[in-house]
């Protein structure tokens, strides 16, 4: 992944890269209102923005219309069907014609999940028939009708994307409390036997490092996690505070998953997320503090500046602890962006959740212990 800013990456992860998928975006839409079986949505971040009107059909078609914003407007037309993917995955592109009060022929791309067909670039006058059509045919390239659709509120749910982007809606972001609420799952104890060089390491550690997109209406920040449960993870609070939204991705996942704070303790910055759906892979170990010596090896894997799973590597050189949370003095690189990324032993196991550093001073890091997660 390139070393893109926070907000960039984020916006590009969290609405599946723009119109790349379908238009129903990896990320929790804000809903705005709702006309008939139109549903209106808000989503935004940084200076990127859209609403979109999505309404179910008959036999499983979905039919979405999204305005975007950033500097000017465009509209983006999708449509999807299960039931014609073996002929939408034939080919990237397809010359549809589109009836409406007028006939319109456009190329619309294939979704990298090949689940819907993207037309990008609508033109005012093709809404304009949009919205005053009864009804909607669409032919394929061979001049077969593929479906009709009822447009009946399909003004009234054009307007209404209209005055979404005109006028958005507030996000409810989350608040933490200061101490610790909810279960947590037990710490991992399956301690490798032996030792591993640094390819063993990030071999066995990467896969249960993931990366963490948090954002509102007005910005976003990245960071990292730790699997420790199938759908549990450990990170640092400030990485996901004051944001409305957390989402956790990896190269294994088919898609970005959806994650709640399900264990917080705000003022020493430990965090516990909860995974919706999916199952993460979780790390094997969890190494206890009291049994670490200054002088050993570890190893840092992160997303520092948004670069995915990052190895790093270092020596543990102190030891120490501050209003009864103890921390992990290390050598290993730690920079923005490896908040909640893991600090292992050479066996694996996770020593702590990399955390801070001293700006001011040379290799001077810190990582929470690991083990005062399940304190």
């Amino acid at each position: 992944m390139s070393a893109l800013s926070a907000n960039r990456i984020a916006a590009g992860l969290l609405l599946g890269a723009l119109v790349s998928s379908t238009l129903a975006a990896r990320a929790e839409d804000v809903e705005y209102s709702k006309i008939g079986w139109w549903s209106i949505s808000y989503t935004k971040l940084d200076d990127l923005s859209y609403c979109r009107a999505m309404a179910p059909f008959d036999q499983g078609t979905v039919l979405e219309m999204a305005l975007f914003q950033k500097g000017g407007q465009e509209w983006v037309f999708s449509i999807s069907n299960p039931k014609w993917k073996a002929w939408m995955v034939k080919k990237r592109k397809h010359d549809l014609r589109l009836g409406t009060t007028s006939r319109w022929q456009g190329t619309f791309s294939l979704s990298d999940d090949k689940t819907s067909l993207i037309f990008v670039g609508a033109s005012i006058d093709f809404m304009n028939s949009i919205a005053d059509a009864k009804s909607l045919e669409i032919f394929d390239e061979n001049d077969r009708l593929l479906t009709s659709l009822d447009m009946k509120d399909s003004a009234a749910a054009i307007r209404a994307v209209v005055k979404c982007v005109r006028e958005p809606p507030a996000q409810t972001v989350i608040r933490l409390p200061g101490w610790w609420t909810g279960k947590r799952p037990p710490m991992p104890m399956n301690y490798a036997s032996q030792d591993f060089n640094a390819q063993e390491i990030f071999r066995i550690v990467a896969p249960s490092v993931y990366f963490i997109v948090a954002g509102t209406t007005r910005e976003a920040s990245i960071g990292s996690a730790v699997a420790v449960a199938a759908d549990t993870a450990l990170t640092n609070c400030h990485v996901i505070e004051n944001q409305a939204l957390i989402m956790v991705l990896d190269k294994a996942t088919t898609e970005p998953l959806k994650a709640s704070v399900s264990n917080a303790d705000r003022s020493s910055d430990r965090c516990f997320l909860k995974i919706d759906g999916g199952s993460l892979n979780p790390i094997a170990a969890v190494r206890r503090f009291r049994d670490l010596s200054v002088g050993e090896r570890v190893y840092t894997i992160g997303n520092p500046s948004g670069l995915s799973k990052t190895l790093g590597e270092g020596l543990i050189s102190g030891l120490r602890e501050h209003n009864d949370i103890q921390y992990v003095q290390t050598t290993a690189p730690i920079s923005s962006g490896s908040s909640g990324g893991a600090l292992v032993d050479s066996k694996g196991a996770l020593v702590g959740i990399t955390t801070f550093l001293l700006k001011d001073a040379q290799n001077l890091n810190f990582a929470i212990a690991a083990e005062d997660y399940w304190h």
